[in-house]
């Protein structure tokens, strides 16, 4: 989103989940859920690593409300970088 897209580059993919009904009720639902493809675990990123985080929808509300950069930019992302959305 920062144009600084270069070869070297990893991809990065934020996502925002709603948690099922009962993990919300028994207050065991995540905060977030991240994965990467990196092998070694405190080593740079690659061109070939993915990073992936989704975000549950309150934790998610809860960064917008402390002005966290990460989560203004979901909100305001332009239209050509979002992958999916859903009409929920």
């Amino acid at each position: 989103m920062y144009g600084t897209n270069v070869a070297t580059s990893d991809l990065d993919y934020k996502s925002i989940l709603i948690p099922r009904a009962e993990d919300i009720l028994l207050q065991r639902a995540r905060h977030n859920i991240s994965t990467t493809t990196k092998a070694v675990k405190d080593s740079r990123n690659s061109a070939h690593d993915v990073d992936t985080e989704a975000f549950a929808l309150h934790e998610w509300m809860k960064l917008l409300l402390e002005g966290q950069t990460m989560a203004l930019d979901m909100l305001f992302a332009p239209p050509d970088f979002v992958l999916e959305t859903s009409p929920i």
